[in-house]
């Protein structure tokens, strides 16, 4: 009988982190502790995950790919259907202007029409997140433990890919970062008039509206769903906190939309002009280092506290994942900036 795994997709993978930061040493010691924690046959799958190299460069660890996965579409760039996903290294050909057809009669010359190709490749970037917890809680914590670290390291990677995505003044770093895909896309500034606003930011637009996907954050879709005109009717009924649909247009929520004083960005977005991408994860723990709490280590005027893991009793989790986009062809993105209607 097959026997069916009921446990949620990359919860393996973080107790096989676990176990890890519990010391054990071999494989019958990991499995001997995972089969006393969650079971024989939640210990097979952890055994292998946390015995094996925590990347999903081993195509053997099936519970790191499931956790990179569960990333990758829980993140934007997993939810902008149409993307185009290349290999790393892989010189692509970009379409910047397309090419034409033409109607041609019986025994005419058929007319040529040339398109402008340019070459790139990507290479990879990393996204880096640092996690910790006490050890206590890794040795003795339940399923509260364990979903909030899973939790904690999924939206660290996340909200960290999604800002760089869509941070307008993200012109990149080279090497380090790449730039946003709405960093110098045409762009409109919001007004008090929400109908006339759409209407602009449809009109920069150069993309393919077929497929073509909006992106804001909650507050900003929250109130789109309230704001009513002045004869009382929704201004966007099809709206709500969690996205909806703005013309038939699909509207998806990030965290990493930015948003101000001035209100929120609506992104108008054609996935099919934009190519990333996008292989592994790795996972790193320390237990006898000190970390400088600090979201800027280099600055050497304010390096932050120094803490050491091993007087708090802590361990670190330091998680990688490989990553880097490219909008490939011009006009596939268009902003709208501080839509603050209704707030």
């Amino acid at each position: 009988m097959t026997q069916v795994s009921v446990i949620p997709k990359g919860l393996t993978f973080v107790r096989s982190l676990i176990i890890r930061a519990q010391g054990a040493a071999g494989e019958e010691a990991t499995h001997g502790i995972a089969t006393d924690r969650w079971g024989q046959y939640q210990a097979d799958r952890i055994t292998k995950a946390a015995v094996s190299a925590i990347t999903t460069g081993d195509l053997g660890n099936e519970a790191a790919t499931e956790f990179f996965d569960l990333v990758r579409e829980r993140s934007l760039i997993g939810r902008l259907v149409g993307l185009r996903r290349v290999e790393f290294y892989r010189r692509m050909l970009s379409v910047t202007s397309g090419a034409s057809g033409y109607w041609v009669s019986q025994a005419k010359p058929k007319p040529l029409s040339k398109p402008a190709i340019a070459g790139s490749t990507l290479d990879p970037l990393k996204v880096a997140a640092i996690i910790c917890a006490t050890n206590e809680s890794l040795q003795v914590g339940g399923k509260i433990t364990e979903t909030g670290l899973q939790r904690d390291m999924e939206r660290a990677l996340i909200d960290t890919l999604d800002q760089a995505l869509l941070d307008t003044a993200n012109a990149g770093i080279p090497d380090e970062q790449p730039p946003a895909i709405t960093y110098g896309a045409p762009a409109v500034a919001a007004t008090s008039d929400p109908v006339a606003d759409i209407t602009a930011l449809l009109a920069i637009f150069g993309g393919d509206m077929a497929g073509a996907i909006m992106v804001t954050d909650s507050q900003t879709a929250t109130n789109m769903a309230l704001l009513r005109n002045a004869g009382g009717a929704l201004v966007f009924p099809d709206v709500g906190a969690r996205g909806g649909s703005v013309l038939g247009i699909p509207l998806l929520i990030s965290r990493g939309s930015p948003i101000d004083t001035n209100g929120g960005q609506l992104a108008l977005i054609d996935p099919t002009g934009i190519a990333y991408g996008a292989d592994g994860i790795v996972i790193r723990k320390a237990q006898h280092s000190s970390l400088a709490m600090s979201d800027d280590p280099d600055d050497l005027e304010d390096p932050g506290e120094v803490v050491s893991l091993w007087q708090t009793n802590t361990t670190a989790f330091l998680a990688e994942v490989s990553i880097n986009w490219e909008t490939q062809r011009a006009g596939s993105v268009a902003v709208l900036t501080g839509a603050g209607w209704g707030a």
